[in-house]
Order: structure tokens, then C-alpha cells, then sequence
């Protein structure tokens, strides 16, 4: 009598061979599938750094290429000013020289004369900045635009005035916070905080203007303006800005206005000569 075994046992040789080949099939199946998906990664890979590579090296030659031309910039200006001199040899070898460097790098006179700077500020419309930044471009003899984007001020003029420019309205900017963070108290509404700010920048506003016509750099200021202007305008898309009615707290602006007077506008920048306002 057989002794009974196991269902598996009684399976023939010839099959149990071929079930034992069947199983090898799928491992076979995966290796190749984690072999394609390894190569693919390391494709991928590739092309990424590759792309990287090119971008490090793109931007490189970008920023080497600007540094060129801002130095020739710079050059040109130079020579621009060394033509107005009395010397008329020296005028006119520094003229066409100035030419021939304009002519060469495709730049011409006012984009190495302006330049621009741009000043942090909110990206949400506020009328006191606003109007701190308006008289102060004019002061200065320049062109004021406010970007979309982030919210800066962005100036624009000859480098002097751009730099006095940021330094006056940034001055009067932490200048009129500071006020308000002093005089008004903390739990005062957000309308009176503002239109507490809205009354100094007027008050400041009334004051440069009228300081502003009797400076010594007055008589140039239209012209410049002008200038500068059309320059900014032929190189920018400037978009005109919607007015934004303000709601207004009359009580707050008063106290703002009186305030404002106590604000010096004798401000210097230190080691840039002499152009400053007096009270």
C-alpha cells in the first residue's frame, strides 16, 4: 500500500521544472522595468544638471556683460563732462571718444547720464507715501513711478539727484512713523493712525515746495524734469495710476499738520557736497 504524501508531491518532475521557470519570469519582468526607470533617473538627472550648468553659466555671462556696460557707462559720462571744458582741444578729443564708445556699445547720452533707484515701500496704495514721494522726486529734479509688482518707488535722474532723492524720502518716511508711533496711542483705529500720517506729509509737502522754488538748483528743474520724464517714459510701460478715494479723520489730520513743523529738513548726505534744504 503507497504511503499517502502531500498533493505537492505527487506533482511530476516535468511540471514542477516548469512552475519553478514560470516563477523566474517576473523577477526577470521587474529588473528590467528598475533598469529602465534607473536609466530614465539618471537621464533626467543629466539633462537637470546639464540645464543647471547652462543657467549658472548664462547668468554669469549676463552679469559680466552688464558690469561691462555699466562701466562704460560710467566712462562715457565721464568724457561727456571732460567735453564742456574750456580747453577746446581737449573738449572735442573728449566728445568724440565719448561718441565712438556710444556708437560701439548701442547707448546714447541719457542712458549714461540717468540712472535709478528703487526705494522699499508698500504694495497696497498709501496716500501719505505717496505724497512724500511725488514732492520729493520734483525737489530733486526727478522721475517718480511706483512699481505693481512689489511696491517700490523707483527714481529716476541723474545720480546725484537719485541719490538724494532716496536719502530725503527715506529720512522723512522713518521720520513720520516714529511720530506716529510716539504721539498717537496704541489702541487708536487704524483710520486715525493714518490720516494722522496723511496730515504730516501734507504739512511737509506745503513746506519743501515752498523751500524748494528758492533753491539754488531751481532754475534747472523744469527742464530736467522734462528731460527725464520722456527719457523714463520711452524706455518704461508706465501705467497711470487710479485715484483711491481716502476716507479721512479731520481731528487726526490737524493734529498731524501742526505736527509736522517740528520735522527738520536740514538734511545733508554725508560726503556727497553740498545740496541740502534749510528751514
Amino acid at each position: 500500500m503507497s504511503e499517502n504524501k502531500p498533493p505537492c508531491m505527487l506533482i511530476p518532475k516535468s511540471i514542477t521544472a516548469y512552475n519553478r521557470d514560470y516563477t523566474i519570469i517576473p523577477v526577470i519582468v521587474f529588473l528590467n522595468q528598475l533598469l529602465s526607470i534607473l536609466e530614465l533617473s539618471f537621464f533626467l538627472y543629466f539633462i537637470n544638471m546639464s540645464l543647471a550648468v547652462g543657467l549658472v553659466a548664462a547668468n554669469f555671462i549676463y552679469n559680466s556683460k552688464t558690469m561691462d556696460i555699466e562701466s562704460k557707462k560710467q566712462k562715457i559720462k565721464k568724457l561727456l563732462a571732460l567735453s564742456k571744458s574750456p580747453n577746446e582741444n581737449e573738449a572735442f578729443s573728449a566728445l568724440e571718444k565719448a561718441k565712438q564708445l556710444m556708437e560701439e556699445y548701442g547707448l546714447n547720452e541719457q542712458s549714461c547720464i540717468y540712472t535709478s533707484q528703487k526705494i522699499k515701500s508698500t504694495k497696497t496704495y498709501n496716500p501719505w507715501r505717496t505724497i512724500i514721494a511725488h514732492i520729493i522726486a520734483w525737489l530733486y529734479n526727478c522721475y517718480k513711478y511706483q512699481d505693481k509688482n512689489d511696491g517700490t518707488f523707483v527714481f529716476n535722474g541723474e545720480e546725484f539727484d537719485v541719490f538724494m532723492a532716496g536719502e530725503m524720502y527715506t529720512y522723512l518716511v522713518k521720520t513720520i512713523e516714529r511720530m506716529a508711533k510716539q504721539n498717537i496711542r496704541k489702541n487708536a483705529k487704524h483710520n486715525f493712525r493714518k490720516s494722522y500720517k496723511y496730515g504730516i506729509a501734507s504739512r511737509l509737502y506745503d513746506r519743501i515746495e515752498t523751500l524748494g522754488k528758492s533753491c539754488s538748483w531751481a532754475p534747472q528743474r523744469e527742464s530736467k524734469i522734462k528731460a527725464i520724464t520722456e527719457f523714463v517714459q520711452s524706455q518704461e510701460n508706465i501705467v497711470s495710476s487710479k485715484t483711491v478715494k481716502t476716507k479721512i479723520n479731520n481731528l487726526a489730520l490737524g493734529r498731524g499738520y501742526r505736527d509736522a513743523d517740528s520735522i527738520s529738513l536740514n538734511r545733508q548726505a554725508t560726503g556727497h557736497g553740498g545740496r541740502y534744504l534749510t528751514v
